[in-house]
């Protein structure tokens, strides 16, 4: 966040000092990096709000639920303390794992609180014999399930790779926090149990009585008395114990066809991050003032996007010119689109990815368009490119097959972007060198190629000098009428020491018909 603020910091220096460039920021991670940080603490605290909910529907006791408020900033602080003893960074997945512990610190809470609570009223101890008694009959326990959890965890310090260190962070943080969870949960809380119950007896207030008598009959005694009476039918009736674990076995499957399905599923899950990446392919025939027309049709379409923030799209890049982004050759566009967060629009990144391939390829001159979500998560990293490789005898019929295998691939599932390498007006032709004539005309390899590079590409040959200003290029290019076939390649002369020389009698040039 630091380096992109500085870089913003410095655009207004840059527009003053250079006022004929226009400076702006076509792709930035800033806003997403922040929508993460607040999200995160949105979720911080909805869990918290949950947790408490949660605990004071079961627990039915007001003073019980506050000494969970009072405890959860405990394991926070002791969390944070003891990973900055072990050197753990606190980021947004170490954060997770916080969150996470939260659940835990409800569990333990509820086991210890209750315990010593039944201590009171049911077995009519003092508050100190409840206190301690109760504690010490659980406490145990609870920590076993902690044990259980963190051996499940700890296997997964051991993944490597990407997946691995996302993970470091995660369970590291997770199993601190579990700890720290089940200490507070038979330190503090057992003392706040004796605070409260000092009188020695448990009174409820009306906010008490309310929810243990409207709210918990209607919300926790239904699943309960399916639950007895599920295990009741299974002790006394032997015989539907096969029902059940059929029943069991079919939920299973069912959700591991619908949650996992097997064919265009990562393991990591995919963010929608708001940034669209792409390309746009146009017909290789096209002039420089069609091309300009269409990025005008496209930006048209870009415009109406109502919650695009930015875009950005560049057509080609001159020869010979240095240039970041570019896209190529001039039939060739880049684009890097920004949408607001997905929290102000109703689409997803990727509805939006498919809409807007639809709108730009009905564009006459557009052959290609390929669009994919950047992903901030795993997902940006795993992504698995499928190059599919036809040959044959004729290039010509090599399109027809890469178009059907094109329209073919768009039915797999999972699959992100499509695109055509090679199209049946951008044939290669190769030159092979006469290295005998080349040597009577005295000239070489790279002149030729110098000569048919600024033929064919385009080239500054000259610049035209104008007082009192920076010269203005002159590039040479070849209109496409004159390099639409063979013919007219093979009699592209080329200067050589003996003077003006067609390319045909210094070597031989063939169509490369063996397609790609």
């Amino acid at each position: 966040m630091k380096t992109i603020e500085e870089v913003e910091n410095i655009l207004p220096d840059l527009r003053k000092e250079y006022p004929a460039i226009e400076f702006s920021i076509a792709d930035s991670l800033k806003e997403t990096t922040i929508t993460s940080f607040h999200n995160m603490i949105e979720v911080l605290r909805d869990a918290i709000v949950f947790t408490l909910i949660v605990m004071f529907l079961f627990l039915a006791n007001t003073k019980l639920t506050l000494g969970v408020i009072f405890s959860i900033p405990l394991v926070f602080i002791g969390s944070v303390g003891i990973m900055r003893l072990f050197g753990i960074e606190f980021n947004i997945v170490s954060e997770t794992g916080l969150i996470l512990a939260l659940g835990m610190l409800a569990d333990d809470a509820v086991v210890v609180l209750e315990n010593i609570e039944r201590h009171i009223s049911e077995l009519g101890e003092d508050v100190k014999t409840a206190v301690i008694e109760g504690t010490k009959e659980v406490m145990f326990a609870v920590g076993a399930g902690s044990f259980a959890i963190t051996a499940v965890l700890i296997p997964l310090l051991f993944v490597e790779g990407y997946a691995g260190k996302i993970f470091h962070f995660l369970v590291s943080t997770l199993i601190i926090s579990i700890w720290v969870s089940w200490f507070v949960s038979v330190t503090f809380l057992p003392l706040f149990a004796a605070f409260i119950y000092r009188s020695n007896e448990v009174k409820r207030n009306r906010i008490d009585l309310f929810v243990e008598n409207r709210i918990i009959p209607v919300i926790v005694n239904p699943f309960k008395k399916l639950y007895v009476n599920l295990v009741r039918g299974a002790i006394y009736n032997p015989k539907l114990i096969p029902l059940y674990l059929i029943f069991m076995a079919l939920i299973f499957a069912f959700s591991a066809r619908g949650v996992i399905p097997v064919i265009g599923q990562d393991t990591m899950p995919p963010m929608d991050t708001g940034v669209l990446v792409g390309s746009i392919q146009l017909d290789s025939t096209l002039s420089s003032t069609e091309i300009e027309k269409i990025g005008k049709k496209i930006t048209d379409i870009l415009q109406e996007e109502k919650h695009l923030k930015r875009y950005y799209i560049a057509f080609g890049t001159e020869p010979g010119v240095i240039t970041i982004g570019g896209g190529g050759n001039l039939q060739r566009a880049k684009m890097i689109l920004t949408y607001v967060n997905r929290f102000e629009r109703k689409e997803t990144i990727w509805d939006i990815e498919r809409r807007l391939m639809e709108k730009i390829s009905q564009i006459e001159g557009v052959k290609q368009v390929s669009l994919a979500a950047q992903g901030t998560t795993p997902i940006a990293s795993i992504r698995a490119t499928v190059d599919t490789v036809i040959m044959g005898d004729d290039y010509k019929e090599l399109f027809i097959y890469g178009e059907k295998l094109y329209h073919r691939y768009f039915t797999v599932k999972g699959g992100s972007s499509l695109e055509l390498l090679w199209q049946p007006d951008n044939l290669e032709v190769k030159f092979y060198p006469d290295y005998f004539k080349m040597n009577y005309y005295g000239v070489n390899l790279f002149e030729i190629f110098n000569q048919l590079s600024t033929a064919i590409n385009g080239r500054v040959s000259l610049f035209f000098l104008v007082p009192n200003q920076s010269p203005l290029s002159v590039s040479v290019r070849l209109e496409k009428n004159y390099r639409k076939d063979l013919d007219f390649l093979e009699n592209l002369t080329i200067k050589t020491k003996k003077g003006l020389i067609p390319i045909s009698e210094l070597g031989k040039l063939t169509l490369d018909t063996r397609g790609r």
